[in-house]
């Protein structure tokens, strides 16, 4: 799952259908410390190589999920699995942080069996 960022008809589609663990990033324009923690958040996504997808919820262009996930502080980081909450953020959270609360819900592909 690529980087996705979503609309108000998209966003719950994005969120609830994956395949994998999903970090959902509400954001803001113009807002130093969001940007911060996006980076944090595209160290975690790149360091995984597809083993976890990213939703970005911009606030001002999605409100609806704001309300749905309850934010009232940005930046803002679920994260989750199955459409199940297992770790929210606010402020700026560290890289180990985000993936301490990733790994009990990784899955990683099976490698094919070598052959004798």
């Amino acid at each position: 799952m690529p980087i996705q960022h979503v609309t108000a008809l998209t966003y719950m589609d994005a969120i609830l259908e994956a395949d994998k663990p999903v970090l959902v990033e509400f954001w803001k324009p113009g807002c130093s410390v969001c940007l911060s923690m996006s980076n944090i958040i595209h160290d975690v996504v790149t360091d995984l190589c597809g083993l976890v997808g990213l939703v970005k919820v911009n606030t001002d262009e999605v409100p609806a999920a704001t309300k749905t996930f309850h934010v009232d502080t940005v930046p803002r980081l679920l994260v989750l699995d199955r459409g199940r909450i297992v770790g929210d953020f606010s402020g700026v959270v560290s890289k180990h942080a985000i993936l301490d609360v990733l790994k009990p819900f990784m899955r990683y592909p099976r490698l094919p069996e070598a052959e004798s």
